[in-house]
């Protein structure tokens, strides 16, 4: 009796490790499909991580096999422009207009599974320009300005001219685009010059309060040469009808002469 009883004990601890083996056989199995399955998602028709100048056009393709497309941004800043718009074709063109890294995302249908992809667009400053850029902390609309070197007193002479570009004058004979313009929150805005078309000389920076952006602190960051770090980073709380001069930027050797001057802003 005792021996039966022990032999049907062992049985039942024999039964219960053949259950926990095709429990784990099973976890398995459910995990070499799982990985089958992402081999089907073919991630080599994604586009590779790649570089390019900030405010030119960069054109990303996936392969006609894939469909229902979808581009998208993680970390979008709202200053760069897709074309065509629909961001759902097989090739896009991106032209970000800000400095820096964009981790780039697509999802897609292949084989019959939605998949998905990242990567990086890397924009770099055109070592042939220089780029301002304007951000501000909060609501109101702040205008970004760059005089041509024939201004001679920044803090008398009408800035709302030809040789002024900015929102009102955003492409300009003489060399200098601005690549965005944010009339609502915390910009950013960007202007470039391209210094291989542009006159030698000192540019001069401005920063007009235009609308319901007092007590918004401006911050102006100026790249010149090589790399992504601006040289030169600036502040200044912003008050009605401010107009913050802020100093000038050498088109030849990226030399800045801080003025940090305010003057009434008459549109």
């Amino acid at each position: 009796m005792g021996e039966k009883f022990k032999m049907k004990k062992l049985n039942s601890k024999k039964l219960a490790l053949l259950i926990m083996n095709i429990v784990m056989g099973l976890f398995y199995i459910n995990c070499a499909m799982t990985k089958s399955d992402d081999t089907n998602c073919h991630p080599e028709i994604c586009p590779a991580s790649d570089t390019v100048y900030v405010g030119e056009a960069i054109t990303l393709a996936m392969d006609p096999m894939a469909s229902n497309i979808e581009w998208s941004v993680n970390n979008s800043s709202g200053v760069e422009q897709w074309d065509p718009p629909s961001q759902s074709a097989i090739t896009e063109n991106f032209t970000p207009f800000i400095l820096g890294n964009y981790n780039m995302r697509v999802e897609y249908d292949i084989s019959g599974k939605r998949c998905s992809c990242e990567f990086d667009i890397n924009a770099e400053l055109n070592p042939n320009e220089f780029k301002i850029e304007l951000t501000w902390d909060g609501m109101g609309d702040l205008d970004l300005h760059l005089n041509n070197p024939s201004m001679i007193n920044p803090m008398t002479e009408n800035w709302l001219t030809t040789n002024d570009c900015y929102s009102g004058n955003a492409s300009t004979i003489w060399g200098a685009s601005l690549d965005v313009d944010n009339s609502e929150d915390s910009g950013p805005e960007a202007i470039v010059l391209d210094k291989n078309s542009a006159a030698e000389g000192d540019y001069h920076i401005g920063v007009a309060n235009v609308d319901y952006a007092d007590d918004r602190t401006a911050t102006v960051k100026i790249y010149c040469g090589d790399g992504n770090n601006p040289i030169v980073q600036v502040s200044r709380p912003m008050q009605t009808n401010d107009f913050w001069v802020v100093g000038t930027i050498n088109s030849n050797n990226c030399a800045y002469v801080d003025i940090d001057g305010y003057r009434v802003f008459t549109p």
